[in-house]
């Protein structure tokens, strides 16, 4: 266990840190509020295809053609110009 006020990691069966002599709590064994926020940011991430599906048409439209034209840009970058 990690004691909460001087960082010393101890081992679990200890009741006070090693270091310091506070005493230490136990790890909830339960999600905490920490925990939790951690997993939310995480499901955040996994919405970015649902945010795409949620766009209208238009701006799939647009999206699509900007993608293109910058995909036409790097080839023709790359390609070599003959005259």
């Amino acid at each position: 266990m990690i004691c909460d006020n001087c960082g010393h990691i101890n081992p679990n069966i200890n009741k006070r840190c090693d270091k310091c002599g506070k005493e230490l709590e136990p790890a909830p064994r339960y999600p905490t509020e920490r925990n939790k926020s951690t997993n939310r940011s995480y499901e955040k991430n996994e919405g970015l295809f649902d945010d795409i599906k949620n766009l209208s048409t238009e701006k799939k439209i647009i999206g699509v053609c900007c993608f293109i034209l910058l995909l036409i840009f790097a080839v023709s970058s790359v390609l070599p110009y003959n005259n």
